[in-house]
């Protein structure tokens, strides 16, 4: 970080001023990203709620993992 970043952020003014733009533009970059992704949801027929339950039961995982899952899933249920 500059001294010239550093005097700013002890600045009061200068710094709400940062963390008001830094506020407003993640919050737009939210709103935007949001968009997209119901666009998305659309395109595939699904819901927000069915992306989200996905999201957490699949998120961290490769397409490998993934197929290796499905494959699990559907050996469990033919067991059952």
């Amino acid at each position: 970080m500059s001294n010239d970043n550093v005097s700013e952020l002890k600045n009061p003014g200068v710094a709400n001023e940062v963390r008001d733009v830094l506020t407003e533009v993640l919050r737009e970059g939210a709103r935007t990203l949001l968009a997209q992704a119901i666009e998305i949801w659309r395109k595939h027929g699904i819901s927000s709620a069915t992306y989200y339950k996905w999201k957490a039961r699949y998120g961290g995982l490769e397409v490998s993992e993934l197929v290796r899952v499905k494959e699990l899933e559907a050996e469990n249920s033919q067991l059952k």
